[in-house]
């Protein structure tokens, strides 16, 4: 599905396969892979680079590494990332959180960094 907006822009699902190929897919996204008993294993095989961004729902986005600021990719225009009053944001990074510049969260709001535990059990 899509990373940035929870799969609104992007969602696919597959059931019963034990391998399959996704095609046409937009970057940023993420790969949830589930079976009975065990952890959801998420994956994101990008850094993900956030700007230009007003978030008021509720978001939890994994990546190897975040960069959150401004001006962090020419990919996308530029602009500030605010966390509005409304929003729970949960980002969970492998390795790094990096935020340069005009990152806000306004008061009233959760944005939660939580780094990816690899001890526990996945499906993989």
């Amino acid at each position: 599905m899509s990373a940035l907006d929870n799969g609104e822009t992007y969602y696919q699902k597959v059931d019963n396969v034990s391998s399959f190929n996704f095609q046409n897919i937009s970057k940023p996204y993420n790969v949830t892979i589930i079976k009975h008993n065990y952890f959801p294993y998420l994956y994101n095989p990008n850094d993900l680079y956030i700007q230009n961004i007003n978030w008021d729902n509720e978001r939890v986005i994994s990546a190897n590494r975040f960069f959150i600021g401004t001006d962090v990719t020419n990919t996308i225009p530029f602009g500030n990332v605010i966390i509005n009053t409304t929003a729970n944001i949960l980002l969970k990074p492998v390795e790094d959180v990096i935020i340069q510049s005009d990152f806000e969260v306004v008061s009233g709001a959760s944005f939660e960094i939580k780094i990816n535990n690899s001890d526990e059990n996945t499906c993989l």
